[in-house]
Formats: C-alpha cells, structure tokens, sequence
C-alpha cells in the first residue's frame, strides 16, 4: 500500500502516484478563523477496502476536534475522464468502501481553526483503516496568531446564485415549508464557512409567496414576511454582508419586466411603459422604506438587467429607482465591453466577466477609482484553457486562484451564478454529457442528510477567499511585499501559476508578513 499526502490545491486523479519527495506527513499552518485541508492519498497494486478514518490529538492521545472527514469521489464525463470533486463527509467507521486495482483514493481532512484558538502547532495522527490493515499519515497543524475577520465583515465580496426551488431536491417537502427552512439554513452556514457574504434575494417571489398582490391600477400590498424570515436566515448565520436583489427585467434584451399581479402572480409588462414605472416605482419605494425600518440600509443593492446588450431600458429603471430608492446601488454582470462603456455615469457597481475586463482593464479601473465598486464574474464563459474558471474538467485550483487574480487587479468581489442548480442541461448541467462541467453548481445535494455536500471546488474558493482577507491584512502593513508576493504566482485571469505547491507556499509568505 502506497500512503501520502498532498496539499489542497492539487487536483488528484485515480491514475495519481505519489512524487518524488512525497510523503506520509505534512505541515499545515493557517490563521484563525479559517479552515484548512490537506488530501491523504492511497494507492494499491490490488484492490481493497476503506473501513474506517480516525483523527487523533497525539499530544492528548484523544480524538481530535474540530475536523472533518470528505472521502472523494470521482465523477465520469463525456470525455471519459473520472474527475475528482464531490466529497461525501465520512463518520469515523464508514464500512467497507471499496477501491479498484491500481487506483489512487483520496480522503480529504479539514480542520477548522476558531478565533480563539491558541497560535501554537498541534500533532495529529490520522489512521487509515483497511481490509489488509492499518495506515497512519502526520499531520502537523500550525496556528498562526493572526484572525481572519467573520464573514459578514471581511472585505472581499462573494456571491453565488443559488436556486430556491432546487432546495427540496435535498430536503424533500414543500417550497417555504418547515424542511426548505432548515435547508435554508444549512445553506446559509455553508455560505458562511465558503465565506460567500453577499446573499442574492428572489425579492418577487418572497412577495408572492406572502400574499403579497397588486389591488389597483397604480397599487399593490406588499407582505413581508417571508422575505423577513429569508433575510434573517443569513444575517443570523453571520454571512450576510450585502443582499443583492435579483433582477426583474428580461436578460440581454430588456424588453419585459417581471411583475406582481391582482392574484399573487407572476405577471410580465412591457417595459419601457408607463405601467412598468409605476409598478417598479411602487415595488422600490416600498422595499426601501422596509429594509430602512429593519436598520438594512447600505445593506441592499440591485440588479437591473442581467448581461444587458442594449442600455436603454438599463438606464430608464436605474433612474426610476434613483427617485424610488436613492440608497440602493445598482449594478450588473457585464458581457459586452460596449454596454459596460454606456452604464459608465449610470452604474455603481460594475460586473464585467473575466474576458470583458481583460478587453479594456484600463476603464474598469478609472472606475473604480472614480468611486465605483468592481467586481468580477465567470458564467460558462470564457472556457478557452487557459482562463481561470470553475470548471470541473479544469485543474480544481483555479477556483482559489480566482481570488488572487481578483485581488491583483485591485478588483472588490467576485459573483459566479452557479451555487446548486442541478439538472440535466447540456450546458451546464451535473449529468456526464455536459459542456461547462460543474459550471452550475459547486455543492451536490446529499437526501440521505437533507443537506449538502461539498467539493474540491468549494473547499478551494473557500481557501482562496481566506487567502483575500490575509491579502488584505499585510497590504495594510506591508504593501510593496504583498504585491510582489502576488505577483509571484498570478498578475491576472489569464496569467498564473499552475504549481499548487507554489500557490500554497505563497500563502505561508502571506501568514508570515500578516503575522509580523
């Protein structure tokens, strides 16, 4: 049997053997407030059985607290290539797991390190029980005496989309029902410890789902409290930051908006109309006098337009909640460089997608020195090889390299849309025959827990937006040091290192220069 182990950075196939200098130990050293991971990798001429994983404090001689165990699991695709992501986190006595012949399995161990823990290293043996015996790796946990801040005060902006009616797909029951709520706040802790602090908000079909109902031909009654439980749910799980309200206008072209009608429906107008303005205007003025009586104000921004393709309608509504609302910013993901220029006085908070930005850095820079927010998306494309993106079939850590490129280029957040939605599209879908693979989710829904699972992918975009608050936290102290450390392994989203040992060694630098 073949036992070592590998950073969490590194994208490890079942063909994988071990490398030169490999081992059975290793040292990983964090700030608190942060998770950290490291993968145990075994591999066998013939087949055998994982039986059980146990992590103990050498020092105490107990099991160890604060861990996780995540056996890997490898999903086949249309080019037939078995890809690591999906983990399914493991009790200590699993039962028999088997592992084909000539076939590496990994086990992933996630130590969770909290605010008050002590800056001091701690020994741990992980025992790896199989059918033809016992295999133990070191591992050697060093705290740094630096604290992360919480997630609804850190300072890089994280959003995902995520889909409300695919929640029972995990917790079967009725949509706004007792087991969705608990759903939603399992969501909602995995938000936190992903560090993803800005909640995007079905504002209409929150409303809907109230009772909320148009009563005449310039009013409507707006009931708030589903989207008050919503909203609660985040701010009591400590991840929400900043609501995002979804938008109601047709994507790309602009031509519709979604609205509420005399029955609770969904209904569609025209737009740009006098019937949209005054539905848009009503719906702002209220929900703006809302979140100001809950003290939410500077909390809540907006969508318009999803990618719009035209600026008329864009900024016809943007004045419309100008005059409504005149606290929320308004701001939109970005798939033309020609649009983004149109919304150059009118936006506050621009979006452009990798590809877009890499166009013309220059101009999204002026505006964010101009006092606009920037940030940054991916949505299938660009899928070109060589862009960071969170593609499945691509090495798992450009997920945590994201953040570094971000961060490089002086830009604020980073939103991908696709947190859990699951189906069979051959886009985007999570079946084998799917183009953008992994593209639409980052979790995998788990019944037997009513929960989540989580992935490769997840645990390297949660390392990456710890990496953006360490980041932070030596540009304050030592900020010619910080960028050179940068620009060792990244200058953007298309230029970075691909040596996960790399990219990890210069996140010690990173601990090392916040720790001083």
């Amino acid at each position: 049997m073949e036992l070592w182990i590998e950073n969490s950075a590194k994208q490890l196939f079942q063909n994988a053997r071990p490398g030169k200098g490999s081992s059975g130990s290793i040292t990983l050293r964090t700030p608190k407030n942060a998770y950290i991971s490291a993968q145990i990798m075994l591999r066998d001429l013939a087949p055998f059985e994982i039986r059980s994983v146990r992590v103990l404090n050498k020092a105490k001689g107990e099991k160890a607290g604060n861990v996780r165990i995540f056996y890997q699991e490898y999903r086949r695709f249309n080019d037939n290539a078995a890809y690591p992501d999906e983990l399914t986190e493991l009790t200590e006595d699993i039962g028999p797991r088997e592992v084909p012949a000539h076939a590496a399995q990994g086990i992933w161990v996630d130590f969770f390190v909290p605010p008050e823990a002590a800056a001091v290293c701690t020994e741990y043996t992980v025992t790896v029980g199989t059918g033809g015996g016992e295999y133990a790796a070191e591992i050697a946990l060093d705290v740094a005496d630096v604290t992360l801040p919480p997630c609804d005060r850190g300072t890089f902006g994280h959003e995902y989309f995520f889909n409300l009616s695919d929640i029972p797909d995990f917790a079967p029951g009725e949509l706004f029902g007792g087991r969705w709520w608990e759903a939603l706040e399992k969501t909602a802790h995995i938000f936190r410890e992903m560090r993803n602090n800005a909640v995007l908000v079905p504002v209409l079909q929150l409303l809907r789902a109230a009772g909320s109902r148009r009563t005449g031909k310039d009013t409507w009654e707006y009931k708030w409290d589903i989207f008050d439980r919503f909203t609660d749910v985040f701010i009591n799980a400590g991840c929400a930051k900043a609501f995002t309200i979804g938008a109601f206008t047709e994507s790309v072209n602009g031509r519709s908006l979604e609205a509420i009608g005399y029955g609770s429906e969904s209904v569609r107008i025209d737009v740009p109309s006098d019937e949209g303005a005054l539905f848009l205007t009503s719906l702002y003025t209220a929900l703006s006098g809302h979140i100001d009586s809950r003290g939410l104000t500077g909390r809540f921004r907006t969508h318009i337009e999803d990618e719009p393709h035209t600026d008329g309608t864009w900024k016809w509504e943007r004045e419309i909640i100008r005059r409504a609302a005149p606290g929320i910013p308004c701001g939109e993901p970005l798939d033309m460089l020609e649009t983004a220029k149109l919304l150059a006085e009118s936006a506050d908070w621009f979006v452009p997608r990798l590809d877009v930005y890499a166009q013309d850095p220059g101009y999204f820079r002026d505006r964010r020195e101009n006092g606009k927010e920037l940030w940054a998306y991916s949505c299938c494309f660009p899928e070109n090889g060589w862009w960071l993106n969170k593609f499945i079939d691509m090495p798992f850590m450009r997920s945590r390299m994201m953040t570094w490129a971000c961060k490089a280029n002086g830009i604020d957040g980073f939103l991908h849309w696709g947190f859990n939605y699951w189906n069979s599209s051959p886009l985007y879908g999570t079946g084998p025959d799917a183009r953008f693979k992994g593209d639409g989710n980052i979790v995998y829904p788990d019944k037997e827990r009513r929960s989540l699972k989580l992935s490769a992918r997840f645990i390297n975009t949660r390392d990456g937006n710890q990496d953006a608050e360490l980041i932070a936290i030596c540009a304050r102290k030592k900020p010619d040091e910080t960028a050179e450390i940068l620009r060792s392994v990244c200058t953007d989203f298309e230029n970075y290192t691909s040596d996960s040992d790399a990219l990890c060694r210069a996140a010690e630098r990173l601990l090392e220069l916040a720790a001083l």
